[in-house]
């Protein structure tokens, strides 16, 4: 069976039940990780090394027996044992078919891989057994986030005001699994209370946009191509996490987004960025309304899902995470260039 993040809890009787293994793999290693320490809670204390064993993929090419070997044998202490797996792949498989056909107790095999496509032999493998439960760890589109946003609310019969959904994927970014936190973290914070405003969205979920960066941001949606590639540099020579810089961006696209979708539904140019835009903000009303005229919703969701493709090969240690980000940015730059002069 097949499963995303955000379901591990609604699965855990299954989880400790009814699957001999887990794998979980995919290019999001922050998600991964968490999903794992998740799973692996479920079966034992994570704290105890006599009941989690950690095997590496290099011990198995000298021993394939050893995850079945560990799994058989009795903990030192008692408690079901985990045996954990943290860098598998193909050259694992006949270890891991093992471990399934030979395990004589309650043990639980984790399996973690980072950056396997969908027709590796391990993820095949996996998929295909009833015995393991996959859970491929993957950023997805803006579209998928703010549906299941919507839906997750609407499901516990709250209403939402205009503009909840872009502000609460703005301020957490990619990754549904921390969406989920917050989200969580909303519905505790409106009690008895059903109709949800953007107040309520600002006063419980963390701003991962801030105004520091609203100049740069309204840069590169303007295609000012020298100004962004200088300030780029600047941000990674003095230390700022890519991951930051792009969930920064994404935030000002997310509201830029919401602007090309009023200018559809017929709104004036002045009134979106009055809507839209901070009193702060005044500095960007001009180029913000030239935006909202050039760019359309759909190429805004491009460069939005350009972002978060982006944020997911940033977490992954596979990845010149500072070549990444200004690849990123030069793209989307560029297309503004195009379109706004």
């Amino acid at each position: 069976m097949q499963a995303k993040p955000y379901q591990i809890k609604a699965l855990s009787q299954d989880i400790k039940s009814k699957y001999k293994a887990a794998f979980v793999y995919g290019q999001d290693l922050g998600v991964i990780e968490d999903s794992s320490k998740k799973i692996g809670s479920l079966i034992t204390n994570l704290q105890d090394d006599f009941c989690v064993i950690k095997i590496t993929k290099d011990q198995l090419k000298q021993t394939p027996s050893l995850l079945v070997d560990e799994g058989n044998a009795l903990s030192f202490m008692g408690g079901r044992k985990l045996v954990w797996l943290k860098d598998g792949d193909e050259d694992c498989l006949e270890a891991i078919n093992l471990f399934l056909l030979g395990l004589k107790n309650d043990s639980f095999l984790l399996i973690n891989a980072l950056n396997l496509t969908k027709s590796n032999a391990l993820v095949k493998f996996c998929s295909a057994s009833d015995d393991i439960l996959t859970i491929p760890c993957y950023q997805e589109k803006v579209q998928e986030i703010a549906s299941f946003s919507e839906q997750f609310l609407k499901r516990l019969g709250f209403i939402l005001d205009y503009g909840v959904i872009p502000s609460i994927i703005a301020r957490v970014g990619g990754g549904r699994a921390n969406l989920q936190q917050e989200l969580e973290k909303l519905v505790t914070y409106m009690g008895t209370r059903t109709q949800i405003t953007l107040q309520d969205v600002e006063k419980i979920i963390s701003d991962t946009s801030e105004s520091t960066y609203d100049d740069f941001n309204c840069a590169i949606a303007s295609g000012k191509e020298l100004q962004v590639d200088k300030w780029t540099r600047t941000l990674l020579s003095a230390g700022e996490n890519p991951a930051t810089i792009v969930r920064y961006i994404s935030g000002y696209f997310l509201r830029l987004y919401e602007g090309t979708i009023l200018k559809k539904q017929g709104m004036g140019l002045k009134d979106i960025s009055q809507k839209l835009l901070r009193p702060a903000q005044f500095n960007l009303k001009s180029p913000f309304e030239l935006q909202c005229a050039k760019w359309t919703p759909d190429m805004v969701l491009k460069a939005l899902d350009t972002l978060l493709e982006t944020e997911c090969q940033i977490k992954s240690s596979n990845y010149p995470v500072d070549v990444v980000l200004i690849r990123a940015i030069t793209t989307i730059t560029r297309i503004a260039h195009k379109l706004c002069g």
